[in-house]
């Protein structure tokens, strides 16, 4: 099996992919309330209530499996590698403790598996946790953090050859004497 040109290819899901899911299930809970992905140069956060995401890290859930694909068109190995993506959810401001309990009832029930894309699951989430913040201002912000685990399986396309017609031709060869 040979690869014409082992060039990465773009994963069919992509971190903004998951993370605009998680974004659409928390505007579902909460149409008013603004929400973030955090780590962002330069931004301050929002006044009043709003909810932040952070990346925290991704694992393997299984070993990768693959397809291929071999029309006039696309010759491809297609590479599907499950994934746990973990990302934390902040939750700021008044009420913020019932919004994280709220998030964490529905995420790991039937509604959060109802919003989300059947490409993108939710998996599971922490218990939230209240963490104190004091704001520049030296006053307490309510805050409540949560963890959750969300799988998708990226597929990873990469240029293949096929040996798939053959032309066979014989070839006289003289006999030695």
């Amino acid at each position: 099996m040979l690869l014409s040109c082992y060039k990465m290819m773009n994963p069919s899901i992509s971190d903004s992919d998951v993370f605009t899911a998680l974004r659409s299930f928390l505007q579902y809970l909460f149409p008013n309330v603004e929400i973030i992905q955090s780590q962002q140069n330069r931004n301050p956060p929002p006044k009043g209530a709003f909810i932040a995401m952070n990346n925290v890290g991704k694992r393997r859930l299984a070993t990768n499996w693959r397809t291929y694909t071999n029309t006039e068109e696309q010759k491809t190995q297609n590479t599907v590698m499950p994934t746990e993506y973990t990302i934390q959810v902040d939750f700021y401001g008044k009420q913020s403790g019932e919004r994280a309990q709220v998030f964490c009832a529905l995420f790991f029930d039937y509604t959060g598996s109802d919003v989300f894309p059947k490409n993108i699951r939710p998996l599971y989430v922490t218990d939230p946790v209240q963490l104190p913040l004091i704001t520049g201002e030296k006053q307490f912000l309510e805050r409540w953090k949560t963890e959750v685990k969300i799988q998708f399986n990226p597929v990873i396309s990469t240029p293949m050859e096929f040996f798939d017609r053959v032309s066979i031709s014989l070839i006289p060869v003289p006999l030695e004497e």
